[in-house]
């Protein structure tokens, strides 16, 4: 009985991770970024802030989120990508 109840587990768990590992379709990941950007005392003249936001992609692309100023401020962006364009990087100009 015993043998018989491990056989059944073990199968059972075969089973399982079979289902998992064989899923198909496409995964759809969500890139998120949050924060507050202040005002920099030691700024170069009169320009302050964030200016632009740029993704960059495994393929060698990128991406500009988006262009402007945020200065003392909260900020929050996202950004909906998959695995077969998957976002390796980010650079901001200040």
């Amino acid at each position: 009985m015993k043998k018989i109840l491990i056989l059944l587990l073990i199968i059972f768990n075969s089973v399982f991770l079979w289902g998992q590992i064989s899923l198909t379709g496409t995964a759809n990941y969500k890139f998120t970024i949050d924060g507050y950007q202040g005002e920099d005392p030691d700024a170069c003249g009169s320009i302050y802030g964030l200016r632009e936001l740029n993704l960059y992609y495994n393929d060698g692309s990128s991406e500009n989120l988006w262009i402007g100023r945020i200065w003392n401020q909260n900020f929050s962006h996202e950004k909906l990508y998959n695995k077969n364009k998957k976002v390796t990087g980010t650079r901001s100009a200040l």
